[in-house]
């Protein structure tokens, strides 16, 4: 369970809006399904093949297990409530997904086993986790040199940067898959590799690690300049890379996000990001010495932009940026998809994971917050912010303000961890148990 409010309405607005929203917003923002709201018609469930985030509701089941193990209970409800399951993918529909790592649950079993502590799930999913990264490498090794790590099939098989706002058709989207289904092999093979070395599977994770290398290698020597600019200029091409450390270097990383960052404003910092990037679009900047392009992307009222949702009046989080007009008409028009649209979606909720990590400064460091770090980022005219986290320990929470030029923050640290604080001055102090407060100058 979290918890987060801003002295800023829109924002803990939007945060409102992502936590009514779609069971599937995101495995770190602890996202379940209740069986007994279900049954009295409170959802409309879309089951995919190989995983949801959906909570048996026995007591002291942990949801994500229970969701990864248990596929008798997709059986058992597809069976008792036909009428509200959207059909379960086909065989086809699950190699589409696969580029943009939507299908084999290992981003949110890796989740699972870092955020939660639960190396069980780690062990019972790797077998699956190997099999899914093989298949995603199979797939782009149909080139010569270094374009054999990379995802070059044709668009149509794939869903590339899906719904990005900045192109309108859907054969658009699923022409980037060069881009995103490249970085999302980087990506999980760099994930398996982590996971092969905290199971002790060594040789696995000297394979892995050496795939993830060679496709980053591969992105940056062929798509790029070599100088952290794109060839061909769109937001997700930047943020996958910055944000998944497929550079070769820092200097270049940020030379990167400069190069995102001026592409936002000259976007009048309207988000241009499909699914694959917009979870990341503002950590790349952020991270990278752009915070306040972050702040101005996530601020902006304009559609498309998380706060337009907000401003538009949305209660739940849309599937697509522009789902309604300021005068509340759909505006989708001929673009492939068949006026696709879902008004309670996962999609652009997943900005919930920057609230905490940067806004509020709070994420774990070590397996299930045994450890955790607590470093806001200041930035956008915010001048206060509360966040609460439950790990296996306890409550985790962390509450700061601004007045004048003073910068006051109090964190309250579970028993049996620590924490490491990093005040906007830089300074830092590791914490044990119990509630501390610190404050600091910000002139």
């Amino acid at each position: 369970m979290k918890v987060f409010d801003l002295h800023c309405d829109t924002l803990s607005e939007l945060r409102r809006a992502e936590m009514r929203g779609d069971g599937q917003t995101f495995a770190h923002n602890n996202g379940h399904i209740d069986l007994e709201k279900l049954e009295k018609g409170d959802y409309m469930l879309q089951c995919f093949a190989a995983f949801v985030n959906l909570a048996d509701p026995t007591p002291g089941a942990d949801p994500l297990v229970t969701a990864l193990e248990e596929i008798d209970v997709f059986k058992r409800i597809m069976a008792k409530y036909p009428d509200r399951i959207a059909p379960v993918y086909t065989a086809a529909d699950i190699r589409k997904n696969a580029e943009a790592g939507k299908i084999s649950g290992l981003l949110t079993v890796e989740e699972g086993g870092c955020c939660k502590g639960n190396l069980g799930v780690l062990r019972r999913m790797y077998p699956t986790m190997k099999k899914y990264v093989n298949a995603c490498r199979f797939w782009c090794g149909f080139g010569f040199g270094k374009h054999r790590y990379l995802w070059e099939m044709p668009g149509i098989l794939g869903f590339g940067d899906w719904v990005a706002p900045d192109v309108p058709q859907m054969s658009q989207w699923q022409g980037r898959i060069k881009w995103t289904g490249t970085a999302s092999l980087c990506n999980t093979s760099a994930l398996l590799a982590k996971i092969a070395d905290i199971l002790g599977e060594t040789q696995d994770a000297k394979h892995y690690r050496a795939l993830s290398e060679k496709t980053a290698d591969a992105y940056c020597s062929i798509l790029t300049d070599g100088n952290g600019k794109l060839l061909e200029e769109f937001q997700t091409a930047y943020v996958l890379p910055i944000y998944l450390n497929m550079f070769p270097t820092q200097q270049i990383r940020e030379k990167a996000a400069a190069n995102l960052a001026a592409l936002a404003k000259r976007n009048d910092w309207c988000i241009g990001t499909g699914f694959p990037g917009t979870p990341y679009i503002l950590f790349a900047l952020c991270d990278n010495g752009q915070v306040d392009a972050a702040y101005h992307m996530l601020l902006n009222t304009k559609c498309p932009s998380w706060l337009y949702e907000v401003k538009a009046g949305a209660t739940t989080i849309w599937e697509r940026w522009d789902g309604l007009d300021e005068n509340g008409v759909c505006p989708i028009g001929d673009d492939g998809t068949d006026k696709m649209i879902s008004y309670n979606h996962y999609a652009s909720g997943a900005v919930g994971d920057f609230l905490y990590r940067r806004i509020a400064g709070i994420e774990p460091t070590e397996a299930g917050y045994k450890a955790f770090r607590v470093k806001p980022i200041l930035g956008g005219g915010l001048t206060s912010a509360f966040a609460k986290v439950r790990t296996p320990y306890g409550d985790a929470s962390v509450q700061w303000e601004t007045a004048a030029d003073t910068f006051t923050v109090t964190v309250c640290v579970p028993v049996g961890t620590r924490c490491e604080l990093t005040l906007p001055d830089g300074t830092s102090q590791i914490l044990a148990s119990g509630t501390h407060t610190a404050t600091c100058s910000i002139s």
